[in-house]
């Protein structure tokens, strides 16, 4: 089943889900990379892609949003403590859109230009801005409050399969 019920969420809602899921792992990655001067097996291999994927994770976070929407009444309402949930996942929703785009500020601004993947999408000191480089100054800021809403969201997710054995999680499995 590819669209949402009010037991399980459809295919697509979990794939957008667990991809997403690795790749922000993959990015929080980032984090270790002043250990040893950069010098390991991360830094080389993954680090170097990590703006490529932040511009995909924020077109997949927009994607996802719109199918949100779409799904918005086929899913079971909300008790007071699924309120709480929902903010939660606002949140991590913001800041999913906030990291990436703080990222673009910040290379925009400071005339680094924006490349993905090998191609270069604006040229290097086209753009570059005081403005931009203060947003963009946020990135780091950011990307740690996501680090500790992902933790939360997943230690939330273990009590409710855990401590509270609702069932909640086998609707995202």
């Amino acid at each position: 089943m590819l669209q949402d019920n009010q037991q399980s969420y459809g295919l697509v809602t979990r794939v957008f889900h667990w991809g997403m899921a690795v790749l922000v792992f993959w990015q929080l990655l980032k984090f270790g990379d002043d250990i040893a001067d950069g010098e390991h097996w991360v830094a080389k291999t993954l680090v170097p892609y990590h703006g490529s994927i932040g511009l995909v994770l924020m077109a997949l976070v927009i994607l996802r949003l719109l199918w949100v929407f779409t799904q918005r009444n086929v899913r079971r309402q909300q008790t007071s403590a699924g309120i709480m949930a929902k903010l939660g996942h606002y949140a991590l929703y913001l800041l999913l859109v906030l990291v990436p785009l703080s990222a673009i500020c910040l290379m925009l601004g400071r005339g680094f230009g924006l490349k993905a993947f090998g191609y270069q999408l604006v040229e290097r000191g086209s753009t570059k801005s005081e403005l931009l480089a203060a947003l963009g100054s946020w990135h780091a800021t950011l990307a740690t409050l996501l680090a500790i809403m992902i933790l939360g969201h997943i230690g939330f997710a273990l009590w409710h399969h855990f401590v509270k054995r609702d069932g909640s999680m086998k609707k995202v499995w």
